[in-house]
């Protein structure tokens, strides 16, 4: 890996992100099945038992790391039959996730001025998942609601070491020092009128997470309350019509690494909406054409998190082929 100086033009050896000659290697069994207890409820449980190798050779820096992960994880659900079309869902599920190699040698300059160092010591991160909601299918209507909620244990996350390079950055280094709780609520649905000419539909997420090294903040980038709301026309089987809009309510519930991330202004980022549009046509039994037009009104706005404001107005032409 090489730098240059875009002024002096001065080329000079650089440290690698990763160490060269790094390696990961994941190889895991499963075992999954179904059970119908009586003619109301399903269960299904499921289990996997995973190997993780990860090797980092010293190679260009000071450090090397060499770590083995052997991880016995799960899940168990149930599906129960309320009435005609309505179901009662659960899931409880546990995961793990081993350190990869940006985890464990990770070298370099990083977003929201900081420098990253490599820390050879990480260990796995856990997270138990749980979800219970309701399932509706009727004639004309289809739903569902949806709580969740999922607790991370060892959250490896980058920490402050409180050291400042000479360039003014902050020194920070990836640590299994927090745990993060995730709750929110999942909704949508979809109606028919007039037969299946016209429909409804719409959706709304919302999530909320704290994170706990020490002191209790809130998450990293938690995307605030969001949705989508749109109106579908058929003409008729071929021929379809749909107007709709996506939005984002404002986001000022922010982490201190949030705070100070130059992609994301500290007073919050501002609630938004889009309306967009899309037509398709099935020219023949093989044929399709797609016609997308997002941001009707050329709205400037910014997803939570992003580094970048959205496109403006912009179109897609899709044709598509079915062989």
């Amino acid at each position: 890996r090489q730098q240059t100086d875009i002024i002096s033009r001065e080329t000079r050896a650089a440290t690698s992100r990763f160490p060269d000659g790094s390696t990961m290697d994941s190889l895991a069994v499963y075992l999954h099945d179904e059970f119908h207890l009586g003619d109301r409820l399903t269960l299904d449980l499921g289990g996997r038992l995973t190997r993780v190798d990860v090797d980092l050779p010293v190679a260009d820096r000071d450090i090397g790391a060499s770590l083995t992960v052997n991880d016995l994880t799960g899940n168990v659900g149930a599906l129960y039959d309320l009435s005609a079309g309505m179901k009662v869902v659960a899931n409880l599920g546990r995961g793990f996730r081993a350190p990869n190699i940006f985890d464990l040698g990770t070298l370099g300059v990083r977003p929201g001025n900081r420098f990253n160092i490599g820390n050879p010591d990480l260990m796995p991160e856990e997270v138990i998942t749980a979800d219970l909601g309701l399932k509706f299918a009727g004639r004309n209507f289809i739903g569902e609601a949806m709580f969740w909620n999922a607790d991370y244990r060892d959250k490896i996350t980058s920490v402050l070491t409180g050291a400042i390079d000479d360039e003014g950055r902050s020194i920070v280094q990836s640590r299994n020092a927090a745990t993060v709780d995730l709750w929110g609520f999942e909704v949508g649905g979809r109606l028919q009128l007039n037969g299946d000419q016209l429909e409804l539909s719409g959706s709304l997420n919302y999530t909320r997470g704290d994170e706990t090294d020490g002191t209790s903040q809130p998450a990293d980038r938690v995307p605030p309350l969001n949705g989508r709301i749109g109106v579908l026309y058929r003409r008729d089987a071929d021929r379809w019509l749909e107007v709709f809009t996506t939005f984002a309510a404002k986001q000022d519930r922010l982490s201190d690494r949030d705070v100070d991330d130059p992609r994301i202004n500290p007073a919050g980022t501002a609630g938004w909406a889009a309306l967009n549009l899309v037509a398709g046509w099935n020219l023949n039994h093989s044929w399709n054409l797609n016609l997308r037009v997002g941001n009707l009104l050329d709205k400037r706005y910014r997803e939570h998190g992003s580094g970048i404001d959205a496109p403006g107005r912009d179109l897609g032409i899709t044709i598509r082929k079915v062989f």
